[in-house]
């Protein structure tokens, strides 16, 4: 018989970012939760989703002006406390590490950084901002145990397991993207980490420091369309209206500043003069959160004779991808997580990784470097592009690969490396996970 809802353990999730939303809403790994757990969750401002057929939302996180400017001071000397021994050799390293930061904490944090300050004042601030987060006072009683999934340079986060500590909540904190465990330093520890695969726990132990006990193989909720996928090429690309005979290549663009359509007019430009083989074709999928490019020509979808923007407002349902991977033969991306999910299913890329007048101040010879991607860029179904000239040279290579068998297993052997998966769904392993923490703490 089914416990009645004051009964039962009570989950408190924290739910910061619409993609986690999402994820976790589209995978269905709430509505799991939902047949374990009493859920109770902290959101953010701005958070779209409706929460209510879930569970109760018990509390809005804010950051008053102050507590937020002594944040970004103790996290940016965290971040350069923990990374800078590690990637010394990069070029202007410092300006990246603090891209968006306000002018005067940059100043002050660089300053303390090189007075060889950082790590004790970060602990320090750490330590007021833990004796200041909210207490939650809404919560209709104390949750159980906490899911905080975090990008790590996450405000949100650090006050929810500060809140969890205070109350003797065990709490599992799960990472959202694939980078962020990679070159983001938490400012408060985990309780426990949950990772996307072998890789991260690389990352968790000797990066982060986060003991071996207190880290937990997972997966990503992101990629649980893929299980027990199936459908042909032909199938696929007659559901989405693509050409059925075509070498089709997937441009899947990047959230963070890299000028695309360019590349997108040279290629169409370059079929048009008859420089690229006849039976290519290019699907666009422009990054449903872009951030605002520094030079970027306008897109024109209804000038282009060989490409197609794909792609509506808004989020894309998980759903949606492993039909698109499943109709294309190769992906063209400045290193997208996307570059991920095509291993997945086997698929050859050429990522861009060059700096350019055009991107702004991001340095994408600095993204390059980007420890997560080493097993990446060093595969045999990998091409690099490494400087804007070369693109239409890379893209020959590229197609070089297309049906090669041998680069096909290189890339699914580099997702398994990435991504852990047991055969079990996500969902089962994260609530095995939980519950392990409640019975260690009861023990």
């Amino acid at each position: 018989m089914n416990q009645s809802t004051s009964d039962r353990p009570l989950l408190l999730i924290l739910l910061s970012h619409d993609y986690l939303a999402r994820d976790l809403f589209d995978s269905g790994v709430l509505s799991h939760l939902r047949g374990q757990y009493d859920l109770l969750f902290v959101t953010t401002e701005g958070l779209g989703m409706d929460l209510t057929t879930f569970g109760q939302v018990a509390a809005v996180h804010r950051m008053t002006w102050l507590r937020t400017r002594l944040w970004e001071a103790a996290f940016g000397l965290r971040h350069l406390s923990g990374l800078d021994p590690i990637i010394k050799t990069q070029v202007n390293r410092h300006a990246i590490f603090q891209r968006g930061t306000p002018g005067p904490i940059k100043r002050i944090v660089s300053a303390l950084h090189r007075f060889g300050l950082s790590g004790i004042v970060s602990s320090v601030i750490a330590k007021l901002l833990a004796m200041t987060a909210s207490n939650f006072n809404a919560m209709p009683r104390m949750p159980t145990v906490a899911l905080l999934p975090s990008g790590i340079k996450d405000l949100a986060w650090d006050d929810t397991v500060t809140f969890c500590r205070r109350h003797d909540i065990p709490s599992l904190t799960v990472t959202i993207n694939w980078d962020n465990i990679a070159h983001k330093v938490f400012l408060q520890q985990p309780d426990r980490l949950g990772v996307w695969g072998e890789q991260g726990f690389l990352f968790a132990r000797l990066f982060q420091k986060v003991p071996v006990k207190d880290i937990v193989t997972l997966g990503s909720p992101r990629f649980e369309s893929y299980r027990n996928f199936s459908m042909s090429k032909t199938e696929a690309r007659r559901k989405l209206d693509l050409p059925e005979t075509a070498r089709i290549l997937l441009f899947a663009g990047a959230g963070v500043v890299f000028d695309e359509v360019s590349l997108i007019e040279e290629f169409d430009q370059a079929m048009n003069e008859g420089d690229l083989p006849a039976d290519l074709y290019m699907v666009y999928k422009p990054h449903p959160k872009r951030h605002k490019r520094a030079a970027e020509p306008p897109l024109r979808p209804e000038r282009y004779r060989h490409v197609r923007v794909w792609g509506g407002n808004g989020l894309t349902p998980l759903s949606d991808y492993p039909v698109l991977l499943s109709a294309v033969d190769a992906l063209v991306t400045p290193m997208s997580t996307m570059v991920l999910e095509g291993a997945l299913m086997g698929l050859p890329a050429l990522g861009l990784a060059y700096d350019d007048p055009a991107h702004g101040d991001y340095s994408w010879d600095n993204a390059r470097l980007n420890n997560h991607l080493h097993p990446i860029i060093n595969s045999r179904w990998h091409v690099l592009c490494e400087a804007r000239g070369e693109f239409l040279l890379n893209l020959r290579r590229l197609l070089d690969l297309i049906g090669d068998p041998g680069a096909s297993d290189s890339a699914r052997s580099t997702a398994r490396f990435i991504l852990h998966d047991d055969g079990r769904s996500y969902a089962v392993r994260l609530v095995e996970a939980l519950q392990g923490l409640v019975t260690e703490r009861q023990v």
